[in-house]
């Protein structure tokens, strides 16, 4: 007997004569597996209906077995995942004790490298002191030096050097009598401590008339000078 049937004799049966508002027009549906479309709860019989609720009751057990089941599963992977990120932060948590004390040990090794380095500027710049100051003391003393130096040098060339030109003699005439001159010179000479240069002096009358002296401004050959010059230099 379907459902409706059912409600209609309880209608009958009960103290009020009618079935509640919400059972006259029933509008639950029961999806059918059998028949893979849902089924008016109103129409199915009591039996199919028994059955379907308990196939229900059985897949909600089911269901919520599996669920628990899946909730142990992640509550498991949840606490493995938690156990994981713990080793891990209290891997970093020395790893970076570990960093700290690398850090801490580098900085005093840094701190005494530098102070070391410090000292040694230090002491090299004393020694740069000392050697600027001996160096100063040196260069006071070579300047007293050089200038005693200098006074006895220009002393020296005072009293032996020469007073005006090299030239010894001069406006010699150029002829017979003057070349003897120059050849008993040449004949006399030191020549292991001087040597004697001869050169024309004035240029002749006859050449200067000929040729005009602009050709022999910075100087004429013996053949073409009036005097002599003799120049006599130490070797």
């Amino acid at each position: 007997m379907k459902i409706k049937k059912h409600l209609q004799i309880d209608a009958i049966t009960n103290s009020t004569g009618r079935l509640p508002s919400d059972m006259e027009n029933l509008t639950v549906y029961h999806h059918s597996s059998s028949k893979d479309e849902p089924i008016n709860v109103g129409d199915m019989d009591l039996t199919y209906l028994i059955r379907a609720y308990a196939k229900c009751q059985r897949q909600l057990i089911r269901d919520d077995k599996i669920q628990s089941k899946d909730a142990r599963q992640n509550s498991y992977v949840q606490k493995e995942a938690f156990q994981a990120m713990w080793d891990n932060c209290e891997k970093l948590k020395k790893d970076l004790k570990k960093t700290d004390d690398i850090v801490e040990n580098n900085d005093k090794i840094y701190k005494k490298n530098l102070q070391e380095q410090e000292d040694k500027v230090l002491a090299l710049s004393s020694k740069i002191c000392n050697l600027l100051s001996i160096i100063e003391e040196k260069d006071e003393l070579l300047d007293k030096q050089t200038t005693h130096t200098e006074y006895w040098r220009d002393a020296y060339y005072k009293s032996s050097t020469v007073k005006g030109e090299v030239k010894m003699f001069s406006e010699i005439p150029n002829d017979a009598s003057g070349k003897a001159f120059v050849a008993q010179l040449k004949e006399y000479l030191n020549k292991e401590s001087y040597k004697m240069r001869v050169r024309g002096q004035y240029l002749d009358e006859e050449t200067k008339k000929a040729e005009g002296w602009q050709k022999y401004e910075r100087g004429q050959p013996i053949d073409k000078s009036k005097c002599l010059r003799i120049y006599v230099d130490t070797k």
